[in-house]
């Protein structure tokens, strides 16, 4: 991987600036929900331009397109949460109906079911954290929310490019670490100038993983 492009391909584009102004409004009002999925929608345009061989970054000029595409990332990330979810609800009512009981047995029980249900989310969210970016590679070469539930092409994405792929995921987990640090330094402030940057290089890191498996699907490829 060209790690000193990933890190500066941003820099080279004329229109930087603007560029990122226009993510960081986005993130400002990303609780009214489709700016966050416009935003995503970039994220998954930069990883497709970079695979694609194409330098620079996106242009914000297909706003329907990219919350279309948010869209489908959103549906992505929903379905990942609900295994959770349904862990999460079968201990809690575990827990209260032997909290209930008013006995040590139950109490027991209690414990321990919390304990079994807090590991297994724990087992999930690190599969997730480590499958995750491969599914979201997947869809942004295919277009196909479907497709980034294939197991075997998202391990074949993991396991064809296993060194690059773990260094990546790093990469991102360190500067979205960042983002919270200068978050905390700068409060809300640190974080939206330094949140444009941890997504795109993030996404280009994605992308040159992608452009060494295949040629990705054009962004109106196979539908979901």
């Amino acid at each position: 991987m060209d790690y000193n492009k990933a890190f500066t391909f941003i820099f080279n584009d004329p229109e930087w600036v603007k560029k990122a102004l226009i993510f960081i409004v986005l993130s400002i009002f990303s609780f009214l929900i489709i700016p966050y999925l416009i935003a995503s929608g970039y994220f998954i345009q930069t990883i497709r331009r970079v695979s694609a061989g194409e330098e620079g970054l996106p242009e914000w000029d297909d706003w329907g397109g990219l919350l279309t595409i948010g869209f489908k990332a959103f549906i992505i990330g929903a379905i990942i949460t609900v295994p959770a979810i349904v862990l999460i609800g079968i201990f809690s009512f575990g827990a209260i109906v032997s909290a209930m009981s008013n006995s040590s047995t139950g109490l027991g029980l209690f414990g321990g079911g919390a304990l079994v249900g807090i590991f297994l989310v724990s087992i999930y969210a690190l599969v997730v954290a480590c499958v995750g970016p491969a599914m979201i590679m997947q869809f942004a070469r295919t277009d196909s929310i479907g497709a980034a539930f294939n197991v075997s092409e998202v391990l074949k994405i993991i396991t064809d490019n296993l060194t690059d792929y773990v260094i990546a995921v790093a990469i991102m987990i360190g500067l979205f670490f960042a983002v919270s640090l200068a978050g905390s330094v700068i409060p809300l402030v640190g974080s939206l100038i330094f949140m444009p940057y941890a997504y795109e290089v993030s996404a280009h890191f994605f992308g040159q993983i992608l452009a060494s498996k295949t040629v990705p699907a054009e962004a109106g490829g196979a539908p979901a």
